[in-house]
């Protein structure tokens, strides 16, 4: 594995076949340095980590980066960072999307089969009921953003 030390801590995930080798910003360093190449650490009590401090800390990280937000997505769990950030809830059967803006408050897109198992979280919520309204959705909560982070896993 290979660490280049520069502005973005950015760092090769080796682990992947060449074609499919991926080099990630460490963005959730900015959220504890949990994530790394390696395993993925739950939330909670052994972390002592929220999604309060998660988005605290991001968004002090997206500022100092110049980046208008984190745009987090999951679909069949297979983002983990996703589910790391908000916590694991069970049963989420559609995609759904977090934005977490430099300044702001973050956001999440759901559809509206799953908006009940959201509702902990405290989060503004948008619905959606179909793809059309789920990329309109997208497209206003993304309106006016130049630079915006993603993951993938």
């Amino acid at each position: 594995m290979e660490n280049r030390p520069d502005k973005y801590n950015i760092r090769d995930c080796g682990a992947a076949p060449p074609r499919l080798r991926a080099v990630r910003v460490r963005l959730p360093d900015a959220i504890g340095g949990l994530y790394d190449c390696g395993r993925i650490p739950p939330l909670g009590e052994d972390t002592q980590l929220t999604i309060e401090s998660a988005i605290q800390n991001s968004q002090q990280y997206l500022r100092d980066a110049g980046m208008a937000g984190w745009l987090l997505y999951d679909y069949r769990g297979m983002n983990p960072i996703f589910w790391e950030t908000v916590g694991q809830i069970p049963n989420v059967t559609r995609p759904c999307w977090l934005w977490i803006p430099a300044d702001g408050d973050p956001r999440l897109l759901v559809s509206k089969v799953d908006q009940g198992r959201f509702e902990h979280l405290g989060l503004a919520t948008d619905v959606f009921g179909s793809r059309q309204e789920m990329t309109a959705a997208l497209s206003q909560m993304l309106r006016g953003a130049r630079r915006v982070a993603m993951e993938y896993s």
